[in-house]
Formats: structure tokens, C-alpha cells, sequence
């Protein structure tokens, strides 16, 4: 994480004052987050962090040179803060679950976040919204991979994008947008607890892990997310990061 906000500052650098919308995700994902913003704000640049009403962490942090910019959402606090406790569970099961319980836990976990992209994503890319961060004229986007919709809403303000991200369940957006290499019998999936010194059954047990991540993940985005896309845009977008679609 370090080398790599180092990589995204030396970009900024030769820049007298940036214009940067910022899309966070929530609790650990919003303090990876903050490194960047204040960093950031610490080079002179004007930094705008986009957040939803329903946020159960970010909202309450301390503007400190940078300020917030509010997407009204029809999602009550306490629901949004319960799905993230589901999330979280499945995360700290994980390592324990055989993976009859993890395909389980997985397709239960999808269940309860099925309405939770197409509220956001509607409620964040609706013209109103869209107007208003128009007329701020940012220079680039940064956004968490786990808050959707944040590559869609850099093409529509003809911006470029940065994605900041923590892990992904499974190494999959890594692995099939980001292009990295992750071979099973020596890279251990997250989240289960291997090394890189598997024996025979922990092997399998990766594997199957990669298997189960992938399948979810192309579920998950040419079900959900490909329809949440092209409802909105009414086409699927080529610059966007769902390079799969």
C-alpha cells in the first residue's frame, strides 16, 4: 500500500492545485482512504469526498481541509450499518469455514447486498448529482472499488479514474481486471489464513476457493451490476473497470 500511494503522489506532484473527488468505502476501507486524503490536502490540493447519507463511518470523520459532498440515498443508516455487520462476519468466519459454509455465507451474503448497488449507484448518478459535480470540474476521480459505480461516475464526468483498494474477496478484481498473476498451489486466496507452503489439502482448499471467488464475482457483475450499468447509461461502458462486461 505504501509503494502505492507513492506512486499516486509522484503523479500529483507537478501539479500546482488538483481538483480530486473522492468515493471511499467504509470502516477500514475509509482509513486506507484518509492516508491518501490527507496527504493530498497536505500538497495544497482541493479534495472533495463524495458520501452517502446512509454512511455509518465516514460522515462522522473530521473534515480536516477537505469537506464532504452528500448523496441523498433512500437507505436508513441502521440497514446500511447491518449489512456491513454481515460482510464482516462472512470475513471473520472465513478462515474457520469449511467450503460448503463459504458457498453458503457467499450466496447469503449476495442476497442481503442485492439492492444496495442499484439504490446508490441511481441515487449518486442522477442528473441533479451529476450537475452539481459538474460544475466542480474535477481532475481525476479515486475511488474504493467497494463504494460501485465509481468508474461509471468518472466516464460520465469525462474524467479519468484511480482505483484504491485494500483486497478483494479472493484476489478477484485484482486478478481478472488488474491483471495480476496468482497461481493457486503457491498464492493463498484471502481470506483464508494459508502460506505460501500448502500441503496437498490446502492446496485444494485454495483452489476451490479461487474457483468459488471468480464464479460469484462474474455472477455478481453480469447479473447485477451489467443491468445496473446499462440502466443507467444505457450502454455498457468501455472505459469503465468491469473490463469482463
Amino acid at each position: 500500500e505504501t509503494s502505492g500511494h507513492s506512486l499516486l503522489l509522484f503523479g500529483f506532484q507537478n501539479v500546482q492545485s488538483g481538483n480530486v473527488l473522492i468515493l471511499p468505502g467504509e470502516f477500514s476501507h475509509w482509513h486506507n482512504m484518509r492516508v491518501i486524503v490527507e496527504e493530498l490536502v497536505e500538497r495544497n490540493h482541493s479534495v472533495t469526498v463524495l458520501v452517502s447519507t446512509a454512511s455509518t463511518t465516514v460522515k462522522y470523520a473530521k473534515e480536516e481541509g477537505f469537506r464532504f459532498q452528500f448523496i441523498s440515498v433512500p437507505i436508513e443508516e441502521s440497514d446500511f450499518r447491518a449489512m456491513w455487520d454481515k460482510l464482516i462476519d462472512v470475513w471473520m468466519q472465513y478462515p474457520n469455514s469449511s467450503i460448503l459454509e463459504t458457498v453458503s455465507r457467499g450466496w447469503t451474503l449476495m442476497d442481503s447486498l442485492s439492492t444496495y448497488p442499484s439504490v446508490f449507484c441511481k441515487s449518486m448518478l442522477n442528473e441533479t448529482n451529476l450537475g452539481t459535480l459538474r460544475q466542480s470540474k474535477f481532475d481525476v476521480v479515486l475511488f474504493d472499488p467497494f463504494t460501485p459505480c465509481g468508474d461509471l461516475l468518472a466516464d460520465m464526468l469525462d474524467v479519468p479514474f484511480i482505483v484504491v483498494m485494500k483486497l478483494f474477496f479472493g484476489y478477484s478484481l485484482e486478478r481478472i481486471c488488474g491483471q495480476m498473476p496468482s497461481t493457486p498451489s503457491y498464492t493463498p486466496t484471502q481470506p483464508v489464513h494459508f502460506t505460501d507452503r500448502m500441503n496437498f489439502q490446502e492446496r485444494v482448499q485454495n483452489f476451490l476457493q479461487y474457483i468459488f471467488h471468480t464464479l460469484m464475482f462474474f455472477a455478481v457483475m453480469h447479473v447485477q451490476m451489467q443491468n445496473i450499468y446499462t440502466d443507467i447509461k444505457e450502454a455498457t461502458c468501455s472505459k469503465c473497470l468491469l473490463c469482463y462486461i
